[in-house]
């Protein structure tokens, strides 16, 4: 396959739009759909796991680890199994997973996507761990202001800490980021459309006024008043000798 690895691009910080990190995301989340629809678990999403070939066209690599989900349920105790800044809290604690915990993965990669930051950091592997089983990461947007209010709870569900709190399944997460796909379009093409709703209505180029014209339309504007003021004042006392 022709084309770098998510890794690549994160690490250097190339820059993507929000739009095209959610065309990346979808992408990602309509692979794991598949392949959790038949029954297999990646257990080691992370972004050198994701190659994106020439059109944005993403592929998930990998599975080397894989495992049949009916086998997950007998993990053995102490094993974990996949790359530890992207593990779920079921994989640290050796816990039975299952598809959830590739969407928790999942997660984290596109928090990265996001921010250019991962989720939860620290010193040595054991504070990452601790972040990851028990503390709650900031806001994507409060570390990206382009982000929008929905994509923060798409991001907050993936992460959620018990596998009952995230997507049930890897379709309703690509439903979700297909429509704030669609929303985000809608709100561009909104602004376009404003944009140019105004700037077809804008008036004319009126020059800047001099001085002195300024000083003739006062003087003009006095006169003006002052015949009106004549006018009624001789209208009135013609009326009065009536």
């Amino acid at each position: 396959m022709e084309g770098p690895e998510l890794q690549s691009i994160v690490s250097e910080n190339q820059s993507l739009t929000i739009g095209e990190i959610l065309d990346v995301a979808f992408q990602v989340a309509e692979g794991l759909a598949y392949a959790h629809e038949h029954g297999v678990v990646h257990r080691d999403i992370k972004p050198s796991n994701i190659m994106v070939l020439r059109g944005k066209h993403v592929k998930i690599a990998d599975f080397g680890i894989a495992r049949m989900e009916s086998a997950l349920w007998h993990t053995q105790a102490g094993q974990n199994i996949g790359s530890p800044l992207y593990m779920s809290p079921e994989q640290i604690q050796s816990h039975s997973i299952d598809a959830r915990t590739d969407i928790f993965s999942f997660g984290v990669v596109l928090y990265q996507m996001l921010t250019g930051k991962l989720p939860f950091k620290g010193d040595n592997l054991n504070s990452v761990w601790y972040q990851i089983v028990n503390e709650e990461p900031q806001k994507p947007s409060s570390l990206n202001p382009e982000i929008p209010e929905m994509l923060d709870m798409i991001v907050a569900k993936c992460l959620a800490k018990k596998p009952e709190d995230r997507y049930p399944n890897a379709n309703e997460l690509a439903g979700d980021l297909h429509s704030c796909r669609i929303m985000l379009s809608l709100a561009i093409t909104g602004a376009d459309h404003h944009s140019h709703y105004f700037e077809s209505r804008e008036a004319p180029h009126v020059g800047k006024i001099t001085k002195l014209q300024l000083i003739g339309i006062i003087v003009l504007t006095a006169l003006v008043s002052i015949g009106l003021f004549e006018f009624f004042d001789l209208l009135f006392i013609g009326r009065l000798h009536e």
